[in-house]
């Protein structure tokens, strides 16, 4: 299967270089960096370099970041990463794995080892869970899937752009999963932190735009509090 990684970068290049590094270690997939528009170009080491005009937040990077390396070649599946993750494993053979498995997943992730969504936290039988929804830090995206059903909404900008992707996911039929036989470590927030984001914004944008796409009702509806489906 053939993977292209694409990192989300901005403005933090010892960020993009750490996981470049671990990337490098373990293999497996080419490294394009999708730079969301710094101030100034990413001086690391990479195998393609997509600079964008202006920061298109998470939601427009990643769109943009697919869209122009389709024009250059087109993958099996994208492996899209937040540049605030590291990992010491092979994560990604058991992520191609799952996809190689099971055909109607549109989109594997591994297991988080710090965050705040529980149905992300490695598991000690390191099972295979079906979910309604992954955590967008560096799940891996069957390309057939993002075709069939679409890109972000932009308007999200990141808040809840997995919610609102992996819904539309499931009213296609596809599905989505977490593999616990893979762990990553995320420092959740770190590129907003350091350069002054406003993450109580983004989750007011996060509100509006579901509750108009989905009703009021859009928590129960995408699972936002209950994402575990079963365990396989």
């Amino acid at each position: 299967m053939k993977i292209a990684a694409l990192i989300l970068h901005f403005e933090l290049d010892h960020l993009t270089n750490a996981l470049v590094e671990d990337l490098r270690r373990f293999g497996g997939s080419e490294i394009i960096v999708v730079d969301n528009g710094s101030s100034h170009a990413y001086p690391g080491d990479c195998d393609s370099y997509i600079c964008l005009d202006r920061n298109y937040y998470v939601t427009g990077g990643f769109n943009r970041g697919v869209a122009m390396h389709d024009q250059l070649d087109q993958p099996d599946a994208y492996w899209m990463l937040n540049n605030d993750i590291s990992f010491d494993m092979d994560v990604l053979s058991p992520l191609v794995a799952v996809l190689e498995a099971h055909p109607d997943a549109a989109v594997v992730s591994p297991a988080v080892a710090n965050t705040v969504h529980g149905h992300m936290h490695p598991r000690k039988d390191k099972a295979l869970c079906e979910v309604a929804w992954v955590d967008w830090v560096a799940p891996l995206v069957r390309a057939e899937a993002w075709r069939d059903i679409g890109e972000f909404d932009e308007r999200t900008r990141g808040n809840g752009l997995d919610l609102d992707w992996c819904y539309r996911a499931r009213q296609k039929g596809w599905r989505c999963y977490v593999e616990h036989k893979a762990i990553i470590e995320h420092e959740q927030g770190a590129t907003r932190r350091a350069t002054g984001g406003h993450g109580i914004a983004h989750h007011a944008t996060m509100e509006a735009v579901l509750t108009e796409k989905w009703g009021e009702e859009w928590r129960e509806k995408l699972r936002f509090t209950d994402a575990m489906i079963c365990r396989l």
